[in-house]
């Protein structure tokens, strides 16, 4: 074989394996984001799971008519808040504000079933 048609299949072998490379990386990176984005979608779906469950608790809860969960319902509802307590700002509603109210500062969901 003559030097010129070595260079060309060389050329062509070069430029088909920079190709390959390209498609891989290009590849890896559209994998990545899936895959960030199915992590993302996982911990959203244990965050809603979470909800469900508490959610289930407190409608337990209100049909045992645990006194406990009443008042937690009552106070997360008006953002009241036991002198010496800490309230924890709901995103929704903005800050909550530091009213002394009458009540226990037990979580309604350690009740036991």
């Amino acid at each position: 074989m003559s030097v010129a048609i070595r260079l060309l299949h060389a050329a062509f072998a070069v430029a088909l394996l920079g190709w390959l490379i390209a498609a891989y990386v290009e590849k890896r990176g559209e994998l990545d984001k899936v895959r960030e984005a199915a992590i993302s979608e996982r911990l959203e779906t244990l965050r809603l799971q979470g909800e469900i469950e508490r959610g289930k608790a407190l409608r337990e809860g209100l049909k045992r008519d645990d006194p406990y969960v009443v008042e937690y319902l009552a106070r997360d509802r008006l953002q009241y808040t036991a002198p010496g307590e800490i309230a924890v700002p709901n995103a929704s509603r903005g800050p909550a504000p530091q009213a002394p109210g009458p009540g226990l500062a037990r979580d309604p969901l350690d009740t036991p079933r």
